[in-house]
Formats: structure tokens, sequence, C-alpha cells
């Protein structure tokens, strides 16, 4: 995923950059920048609920080497950071796991 971008999308699809980014406003209605930041930050927020990765770990995994990048640009699409969408997973974690295992047990 680190090697995306939007050159790389339009030589791909041998068309000219600017032809991809006309083509990504009429289809989707944003652009294939803001779109791949979309995807990047949604492939991040399931990878950070789902997984035990670091949040450095996840933001390389969607094209981040950077992590301070990643948390900003993390923060700018969800409004939280990347650190605290783990917070609450552990403690949501917490909550509902015993409940389910008393659930289980009765």
């Amino acid at each position: 995923m680190n090697d995306i971008s939007v050159e790389s999308i339009a030589q791909r699809c041998n068309i000219h950059r600017n032809q991809l980014l006309k083509l990504f406003k009429e289809r989707i209605g944003q652009g294939p920048q803001e779109y791949l930041i979309k995807y990047r930050m949604s492939r991040a927020a399931q990878l950070l609920l789902t997984t035990e990765f670091s949040v450095g770990e996840v933001g390389n995994a969607v094209g981040y080497s950077n992590q301070l990048h990643f948390s900003r640009a993390f923060k700018n699409v969800y409004g939280i950071s990347p650190e605290d969408l783990q917070g609450y997973k552990k403690k949501w974690q917490n909550l509902i796991f015993p409940f389910f295992t008393f659930l289980s047990c009765s």
C-alpha cells in the first residue's frame, strides 16, 4: 500500500493525471487523494480494533512511515487519535468480555 499514489494509478490506467482526477470527481464524488486517505484510515481503524499492532505498526501497514503524520491524518478523518481508539477498545473489552463469560456460564 506504500507505493500507491495518484501518479501510479494514472500510469497503471494509462491515462493522464488530470483525466484521472476528473473521472474520480465525476464517478466517486471526491478526488483520488482524498479517497486513498479515507481508504487507508478505514483500514487503519480496522487494524487498530482487531489486532494488537502498535500505532506505528498500523501506520506502516497503511502507508505512513512517520507515526506523527499517520496520527494527524487519522485524527483529521475520525476526530480521535489512533491511541485513543486503542484505549477505548481496551476499556470496551474489559467491560464486555467478562459479561459474555458470565452469560455463557449461566
